[in-house]
């Protein structure tokens, strides 16, 4: 398969999408809400199984790699949104036949939307029987984006204001927006995901 190059990444996922029937799922690292808009508007309406795997780690957020408002847009426009948190990779896959994997984030520089990005490469391959083996493996790994994320034996004691600290000495102060976007509906003082804590409003 030839290699892709920036922009010709966006307009092979393009000639994809035309010809998606089923299902399109977007694994990448980083992701826009403005991207996955666009994909919805080319993407047929009879494609009903639509994945948005992303890392979602608290300080992609803060700093504006990955949006905030991607959780309810995914929730209201029927996107399964999932995470985990060392996720690298960045591909997209049709029908779970073809796929597109390289080094594009589904962000506007990642895809050079509008012609202008990051220099970025990619190629296409038709999946086989080991690729979904691959593929399932990594959705089982995955932790869905909901308030079901919140089980009694995540519950972890963190007095209000302090720098988190976790098994992998991830630190950082957390704005406690994310929490009331993400899992509206907790009512616990914090919840433990992984290796990040998110601290809920109710704390405060």
């Amino acid at each position: 398969m030839p290699i892709l190059i920036s922009h010709s990444i966006l307009e092979n996922i393009n000639k994809e999408i035309d010809s998606c029937t089923d299902s399109f799922y977007v694994i990448s690292a980083f992701c826009k809400e403005t991207l996955i808009k666009y994909f919805d508007s080319k993407l047929s309406e009879q494609v009903k199984d639509k994945k948005l795997i992303v890392r979602m780690r608290p300080d992609d957020i803060l700093s504006g790699a990955t949006d905030l408002s991607l959780y309810p847009y995914c929730k209201e426009h029927g996107w399964q949104m999932l995470f985990r948190l060392d996720l690298h990779a960045k591909t997209y896959v049709f029908d779970d036949m073809r796929c597109i994997i390289g080094s594009a984030n589904a962000t506007g520089n990642g895809l050079s939307v509008g012609g202008v990005g990051n220099y970025e490469m990619a190629t296409t391959c038709n999946i086989v029987p080991e690729d979904r083996r691959a593929i399932n493996n990594l959705f089982a790994s995955l932790l869905l984006i909901s308030s079901k994320c919140a089980k009694n034996s995540d519950i972890v004691p963190v007095p209000p204001g302090n720098i988190i600290t976790t098994s992998a000495s991830y630190k950082i102060s957390l704005n406690l927006l994310i929490v009331s976007e993400i899992f509206p509906n907790l009512v616990i003082s914090c919840l433990y995901v992984n290796e990040c804590v998110f601290i809920d409003q109710a704390f405060w």
